[in-house]
């Protein structure tokens, strides 16, 4: 059975509903980040050109799979420079 890959235009429509969505949950993180993102449009306006361009290598294969793939790569490569800037800024890891 064939699964068609995402359109970009498909995966910022529920990338953005995901930061509504995280402005009604309980987590402080989740809470904070939302806040933050739709408080000030500045700061939602990069979020938006970065994940528009992350989306862009995501939507690019042209089957599911390989979408699949490019979007944990994607996300492991956002956690990892997270974690690096983490132990430039403070000198350690988090936790």
């Amino acid at each position: 059975m064939l699964v068609h890959a995402y359109k970009h235009a498909r995966l910022m429509e529920e990338s953005e509903a995901r930061v509504e969505m995280a402005a009604s949950f309980d987590s402080p993180a989740d809470l904070l980040v939302a806040s933050r993102l739709l408080e000030h449009p500045d700061a939602y306006r990069r979020w938006e050109a970065e994940h528009d361009r992350l989306m862009r290598a995501v939507a690019e294969p042209t089957r599911l799979a390989r979408q699949v793939v490019a979007l944990r790569s994607t996300a492991f490569t956002s956690y990892t420079a997270r974690q690096h800037s983490n132990i430039c800024v403070i000198g350690r890891l988090p936790g």
